[in-house]
């Protein structure tokens, strides 16, 4: 939301790296998105409008992973594939990582929005 208004984001490209350093697995996260609805009152001809909107997506989308994560592990469960990554990846049994997500949005196009 910006403006309390909802604008939404059609991903183009998502690229995923996970590191794990000692107990810490971090996930770095690119995302490359148009722009495909927009109501919010920001003018998208300004340049610091797009690097608004790619900070609050950034935010709502690392949100949005660490509440996934969250009820992964409250249910005991391994679907985002955290413990095979790290068996796979550590001399050590790890059982409570510390995860990180940093999430870089990078809004390309804003398409055939009215601006």
């Amino acid at each position: 939301k910006c403006d309390n208004k909802n604008y939404s984001l059609l991903t183009k490209e998502i690229k995923t790296k996970q590191k794990l350093n000692n107990n810490i697995l971090t996930y770095n996260i690119n995302i490359k998105a148009n722009i495909n609805n927009y109501e919010c009152t920001k003018n998208l001809n300004k340049e610091e409008t797009i690097d608004y909107l790619n900070k609050i997506s950034n935010s709502q989308i690392s949100n949005n992973i660490e509440k996934l994560i969250n009820i992964q592990t409250q249910n005991n469960y391994d679907f985002l594939g955290i413990e095979n990554y790290i068996s796979k990846h550590s001399k050590y049994n790890i059982k409570n990582p510390i995860i990180k997500i940093n999430v870089n949005t990078q809004i390309t196009s804003i398409g055939e929005l009215r601006r």
